[in-house]
């Protein structure tokens, strides 16, 4: 199994390696520019630091093969979230040949227990096909209401 922990600043690059080879996969748009690459870079390092955002690597050696993560965010309290705290998935992502092995659910995990050690009163995630079974498994239910506007 491979070894796990929360990722630090100096794990920025493999976040990015990381979420690229995630993008690769689910967009046929290149990610690979070196202006998208420059800003996942500056959104790491400025998020981990501000702690908006947290995230777990898993490693094989010394090489990163899977990342979660989570934006950590802060809404007006509701009847749904009343401390109106509220962690959204992300960045779930292992690479093909380690995939099947329970790393990504192990990954999930720890996310879920740092949202539940952080005051956030629910998850979001937005799901891809691969991934649904998880997290319907771990209790994931889909919610209809969502919209969204590019700008």
């Amino acid at each position: 199994m491979p070894t796990i922990r929360l990722a630090l600043t100096s794990d920025i690059d493999a976040l990015v390696e990381l979420r690229s080879a995630f993008l690769d996969e689910i967009t046929s748009r290149d990610v690979s520019t070196l202006a998208l690459r420059t800003s996942m870079h500056a959104y790491f390092r400025e998020a981990l630091h501000t702690g908006s955002f947290a995230a777990y690597l898993a490693f094989e050696g010394t090489t990163a093969i899977a990342s979660s993560g989570m934006v950590l965010r802060t809404l007006p309290p509701s009847h749904s979230c009343p401390r109106g705290r509220e962690a959204y998935i992300l960045n779930m992502y292992t690479v093909p040949e380690h995939r099947g092995k329970g790393i990504g659910n192990d990954l999930l995990q720890r996310c879920i227990a740092f949202a539940r050690e952080h005051g956030c009163d629910r998850i979001s995630l937005h799901g891809v096909s691969g991934a649904r079974s998880m997290y319907e498994r771990i209790g994931f239910a889909p919610v209809e209401s969502e919209m969204r506007l590019a700008l």
